[in-house]
């Protein structure tokens, strides 16, 4: 089976990261809502110098503390073009573009296929610099909360500038971790026109608890479940925006965002694409990922 790779990849993580296991250090965390309705931010030269690729810090004031995320303007081809803003998957470096990076970013508009016909804007998350800051980020179920909806609010604001600099469409997208970014903002703000939300849904809490990747849980995390379920999941509020804007893709055989389960978070209004897969070979199958994306461009999208 597909899946056995996932079980194999979060096996060998569990393994090496006993000192890095999610909400090891406790559960007690604000709704995202609240997390987002608290989040400060603000880009320090918007979307500028469009040209330069930079990387731009970014310092967000949260209900957790200070932190830092980054965004990069990776490509830019005009105000007459649609934006594409992407976040990253769990645990990634977006920023290193070298051959043997764990960058899904890079291997979805850079590595094959040609230019990518877009302005692209890629994001970083909170705690996403080195292995040590991410390890000692997740331990709590709140800063993984003020991670998700800092994101969320970065891609407010890139929206907001965007808007602000003529660009007619903005599509959100991201994989895994950026795939429930993009279905948070649409549930928080829906301020961009199209969302590409990919390997992952609106039961987030659901992956923690029920899945394989619940191996990955430590502590106070796994004595409680149920709290990990209630503040993780957002079905109700993604299921509350009645816009056919989304449009999903999931694999079959993911043994950590379980098709069965995230599935139910679209049926009956966006249209869901499915790539005969596991979650870590289809985040290694950037060939699918950027034909999806493409086809939602071009409005050919698989039902």
């Amino acid at each position: 089976m597909v899946s056995l790779l996932d079980r194999v990849t979060v096996g060998s993580a569990a393994l090496l990261s006993r000192r890095g296991r999610f909400f090891a250090d406790g559960v007690l965390c604000p709704t995202l809502g609240e997390h987002f309705d608290v989040v400060a931010l603000t880009l320090p030269s918007g979307l500028s110098r469009p040209e330069d690729g930079e990387v731009r810090e970014v310092h967000a004031e949260t209900a957790s503390g200070n932190l830092g995320a980054a965004y990069q303007i990776a490509q830019w081809l005009g105000p007459d073009h649609p934006l594409i803003v992407f976040h990253h998957g769990s645990n990634e470096r977006p920023y290193d573009y070298s051959r043997t990076a764990k960058n899904t970013f890079k291997r979805v508009f850079f590595s094959r296929g040609g230019t990518f016909p877009a302005n692209l804007v890629n994001l970083r998350a909170p705690f996403h610099q080195s292995l040590k800051e991410y390890a000692e980020g997740i331990r709590e179920l709140h800063r993984f909360g003020a991670l998700l909806m800092t994101s969320v609010a970065l891609v407010e604001e890139v929206v907001r500038h965007a808007r602000a600099g003529g660009i007619r469409q903005v599509v959100v997208c991201g994989c895994s971790l950026g795939g429930w970014v993009t279905n948070l903002h649409r549930a928080y703000s829906a301020s961009a026109d199209v969302y590409v939300p990919m390997l992952a849904g609106a039961a987030l809490g659901d992956m923690f608890v029920d899945s394989v990747y619940r191996r990955l849980v430590g502590g106070e995390g796994r004595r409680r479940p149920e709290v990990v379920r209630k503040a993780l999941n957002f079905e109700e509020e993604f299921a509350a925006n009645r816009e056919a804007n989304v449009f999903p893709l999931l694999a079959r055989h993911d043994a950590i965002v379980v098709f069965e389960r995230q599935k139910r978070c679209y049926e009956g209004r966006h249209p869901l694409a499915v790539i005969d897969r596991g979650h870590t070979s289809g985040m290694l199958a950037p060939l699918a990922l950027r034909r999806h994306l493409g086809s939602v461009l071009d409005g050919k999208v698989p039902a």
